[in-house]
């Protein structure tokens, strides 16, 4: 049973479905095959809904999860974490929220590239490719400034409609059936 995925869940089961184990990058030599030569990502199905948490290679592949109600968590934007987004995201069709990373300026980015994190500035034109709904920033700096912060998302709301800063215990209802 560990590797089937194609029987049907019943109500209250949650199964667990790891699509990529490696970190940094993918291997395909032989020797590591055992274990798979995927990068992070894990999908977790409920009857009703898949959930993919991370989107390294291991989702370019992924078992078919039919007409369950589909999300996707990024974790963080390291490289063998979101590796497979771009396959990803031409294939969504569904776009409503994403909760994205955005710990730098432009300008703090220059300083801090190659650290795993991003700008919203990237969430900006994230967005507006991907069509997406609604961008939830958060991850901020650990010295942020109140002032800025404040003047940058009314500013931010006027470039790209519904994409809001977000602050600690923000409470939304993502969806109701």
């Amino acid at each position: 049973m560990p590797n089937d995925t194609s029987s049907k869940l019943q109500k209250g089961e949650l199964r667990f479905t790891i699509l990529g184990t490696r970190g940094s990058m993918t291997t395909a030599s032989p020797e590591m095959m055992r274990y798979g030569g995927n990068t992070t990502s894990y999908l977790f199905e409920t009857e009703e809904e898949a959930i993919i948490i991370d989107a390294g290679t291991g989702i370019m592949n992924p078992p078919d999860v039919g007409e369950k109600r589909l999300s996707l968590i990024i974790t963080h934007t390291h490289i063998d974490h979101i590796l497979g987004l771009p396959m990803l995201l031409g294939s969504l069709r569904y776009r409503n929220i994403i909760v994205y990373d955005a710990q730098y300026t432009p300008d703090e980015y220059e300083q801090c590239r190659g650290f795993g994190h991003s700008t919203y500035e990237q969430a900006v034109i994230i967005q507006q490719k991907a069509d997406i709904k609604e961008m939830l920033l958060v991850h901020h700096g650990p010295v942020i400034r109140m002032l800025f912060w404040m003047t940058f998302s009314a500013g931010l709301r006027q470039r790209a409609a519904r994409i809001f800063l977000l602050p600690e215990r923000d409470l939304r209802l993502l969806f109701r059936q």
